[in-house]
């Protein structure tokens, strides 16, 4: 919207500019000239940059502001990435951040890192990634299966080394969303192009 009026306020100006610049050349008005190049040069200026915002605007793509995922979904998503993130050892800032980029990239909403952090605060050696998805895999509806298995490559991808200690996390998480392995193996290959 204020791309739009600063576009029409800048047309205005250089039009009105280049009016009076017209007369006050006929008239020898050499103070009125300089008033109205002034007035053609800000008319420009605002014409530009109103119409870029503009366009700018209206081609962003546009982002949902609420997700369509529910909050045991959403926190399931984080569980098993952070799953993928501490099969090499513990999860560190850089894979949080990673984490969230993920995030943000398959379900196109923006988590705060905070917020990931405090999902994953119950990480331990101990936390069985494959009892908490066979209680709660009911409630993962299919899409977000799919969303969670290609995130999960992409965690395991980050570093650009592929452990064993991933792809059998990554297996494992596959298995629990009722996934065979060939299937997970699909969907690794669909989330790799």
């Amino acid at each position: 919207m204020q791309g739009r009026l600063s576009a029409i306020a800048g047309a205005l100006l250089v039009g009105a500019g280049g009016v009076g610049l017209y007369f006050a050349y006929e008239a020898q008005g050499f103070a009125l000239a300089a008033l109205c190049w002034a007035a053609l040069l800000l008319g420009a200026f605002l014409l530009v940059s109103g119409l870029s915002r503009f366009f700018a605007d209206f081609m962003a793509p546009q982002k949902s502001v609420e997700s369509t995922y529910s909050e045991t979904e959403t926190r399931i998503f984080i569980q098993c990435l952070g799953a993928m993130a501490s099969a090499d050892g513990k999860i560190s800032s850089e894979e949080i951040a990673i984490i969230a980029s993920i995030h943000d990239r398959m379900l196109g909403l923006a988590i705060p890192r905070e917020r990931i952090s405090k999902i994953l605060e119950d990480f331990t050696p101990s936390f069985d990634i494959r009892a908490k998805l066979g209680a709660e895999r009911d409630k993962v509806s299919p899409a977000m299966r799919e969303r969670i298995i290609k995130s999960c490559f992409l965690v395991m991808m980050s570093d650009r080394v592929e452990e064993k200690s991933e792809t059998g996390k990554i297996h494992e998480i596959g298995r629990a969303l009722g996934y065979s392995d060939e299937d997970t193996d699909d969907l690794i290959a669909m989330a790799g192009v």
